[in-house]
């Protein structure tokens, strides 16, 4: 199988240089999006679909099962539309789609944003694939699965919320199952799931291997299994996952898997918000997919990058774990390469008196793990670690710093970190001259989740410039999504400055008043009395480009935005700015 444009030729330069010549897939996020309560909403397409079908109250179709599945074809749009009651179904699609003609359904969401939901309870119609066994009957609520010896291929589904009602159990409660080439889940919500997405692999063989599964502006809510170490928010499987800017909640009190689990050979996980369960991020060998890692010898190279990663749960363990989970799993397709861990924000904040806390738990001393432009506060522990120290010989591994912050509050360890606990593994560290510390890192408002640099920080533009993996966004947060500034001086951690071509957002100024925000035709502004002088207003994108511009000598000012499309603004005069939505 040669590599798609996706991904990738993973191969790492020299250790000891910020220098890595893996070809990372770029952002192709959908032009005209906004983000929602924690996930993306994307627009119809404009062409590419010879068939468009519309499902809802007073539509062709009143139901999704009313749609003849000689639809479920290749070229075929199906448009969900909102309504109060859920879509109560279970779905099963098999389509081989193109490249040139995908098949897509997608979610329109009413005024207030709310999507489509689809649940399996109290269904009493399957749709879409026809076939369908009793195992498969079992997996979820949107199952993607083919005949034996071939797979579903370029299927999208885009602005779709897919829920469970009552208790979550293991079988009938993944959101969406699948085994497919070419998979796009954006802009859904998984609520009370097991799994929200599981991408499966098989047997060892390509036709029952899931390759290409881009997840992208989702969010997962209380989704996990109780008492269950099993179910995860995400669980990838396969070849070439791509993650990247979504909102993904620890799991309910009680579940006991992890917020990401990944099988999956060349992974990019990116610019998404994340919160701690039992483990962060899992990243473990393939499981019946060792044919996938011959495409390249750095098949278990792992990128994760951009993120906001926060863990206050009391009963988490190691924040990452990059090696492997069976110990009877040949030595070759255990994950043993090179962890790339760049500009994420790492807290760990525990108010229960907890005794270890560990960082990363590698299981290789050739594992590197490059540590770069991270920024890590952790406090309310007894000790903190950066590794874990296993119990089985040939353990080990080397993490090489380059300007980073960290800083751990671990009361019997003098405030400071160790590398490990441990004293007869393998490993190593270098770079620790690169590391700034203190007793916080600037942060804008830490006690109310505000990560964002001052700008006093000793973190500003102090980071180092890695080539050929930019570092281009900031990740999601409830309501925007914005692009970094600072690629070629970066801050450490995930955010850029809150700066547009100069444009600070100051949102405590109290100078201007902007209403109503959000706001859809008209913008009011209202001025102090120190601001009565003639004023330059300019309004900018959240790519700094200038969308309009306009003088005011008025105290009082209405703007018309409806040219505007929906989405984060920023305003801007003299020195004050301020950020507004347009919806």
């Amino acid at each position: 199988m040669k590599p798609n444009k996706l991904l990738l030729a993973l191969i790492f330069t020299t250790f000891s240089f910020v220098n890595y010549s893996q070809t990372i897939p770029p952002v192709n996020l959908e032009q005209g999006y906004t983000v929602h309560n924690g996930h993306i909403v994307y627009p119809l397409p404009n062409d590419g679909y010879s068939t468009v079908i519309e499902v809802g109250p007073g539509k062709t179709y009143t139901e999704l099962y009313d749609v003849p599945k000689s639809n479920v074809a290749a070229g075929t749009l199906i448009k969900i539309f909102y309504r109060p009651e859920p879509y109560r179904i279970k779905v099963y699609i098999k389509v081989q789609a193109t490249e040139a003609a995908h098949f897509r359904i997608q979610g329109i969401p009413d005024d207030n944003g709310n999507l489509p939901i689809i649940t399996n309870e109290n269904s009493t119609h399957d749709w879409g694939g026809g076939d369908v066994n009793q195992w498969v009957n079992n997996l979820g609520i949107m199952v993607i699965y083919g005949p034996w010896g071939s797979k579903p291929s370029w299927i999208d589904l885009v602005n779709l919320h897919f829920k469970i009602y009552g208790t979550t159990t293991d079988d009938n409660c993944i959101g969406v199952w699948s085994k497919i080439d070419h998979l796009s889940v954006k802009g859904c919500v998984f609520d009370n799931c097991s799994n929200g997405v599981f991408t499966q692999a098989n047997n060892n063989d390509m036709t029952s291997i899931s390759t290409y599964s881009l997840i992208e502006g989702c969010r997962f809510t209380n989704c996990g299994v109780q008492n269950s170490y099993l179910q995860h928010n995400i669980y990838a499987q396969g070849t070439h996952a791509l993650i990247q800017f979504n909102y993904i909640e620890q799991q309910k009190e009680s579940a006991i898997g992890s917020t990401l689990k990944d099988r999956a050979t060349f992974t990019v996980i990116r610019y998404n918000y994340m919160e701690g369960t039992a483990r962060t991020i899992d990243l473990v060998e393939p499981e019946e997919a060792e044919i996938a890692t011959n495409e390249s010898d750095t098949w278990d190279d792992a990128y994760v990058y951009g993120n906001l990663i926060v863990n206050k749960r009391p009963n988490s363990g190691v924040m990452f774990h990059y090696g492997w989970d069976d110990m009877a799993n040949p030595y070759e397709y255990q994950r043993k390469g090179t962890f790339f861990f760049a500009n994420n924000t790492v807290i760990m904040d525990f108010d229960d008196d907890s005794w270890n806390k560990e960082l990363f738990d590698i299981n290789k001393a050739s594992t590197k793990i490059n540590f770069v432009n991270n920024i890590l506060l952790a406090k309310g522990m007894h000790y903190f670690y950066i590794f874990r120290t296993g119990e089985t010989t040939n353990e080990g591994g080397t993490i090489n710093f380059t300007t980073s912050w960290i800083k751990a509050f671990a009361s019997d360890n003098n405030n400071e970190w160790k590398l490990t606990s441990g004293e007869n593994n393998d490993y190593h560290q270098t770079g620790q001259d690169n590391l700034l510390t203190g007793n916080e890192p600037g942060f804008t408002d830490a006690d109310n989740g505000d990560y964002t640099l001052t700008q006093s920080s000793a973190c500003r533009h102090s980071g180092t410039h890695i080539d050929s993996v930019a570092i281009e966004y900031n990740p999601i947060s409830l309501n925007n999504i914005t692009q970094r500034n600072d690629v070629e001086n970066p801050n450490m951690g995930c955010y850029s400055d809150n700066f547009i071509n100069g444009v600070a957002y100051n949102k405590k100024d109290n100078n201007i008043n902007i209403y109503p925000n959000p706001a859809k035709n008209k913008l009011q502004l209202t001025f102090n009395n120190q601001l009565l002088n003639s004023k330059n207003i300019i309004i900018y994108n959240v790519f700094g480009q200038i969308v309009k511009q306009l003088n005011t000598d008025k105290k009082q000012l209405s703007i018309d935005i409806s040219d505007l499309q929906n989405g984060v603004y920023f305003l801007k005069t003299g020195n004050i700015s301020k950020k507004f939505i347009v919806e």
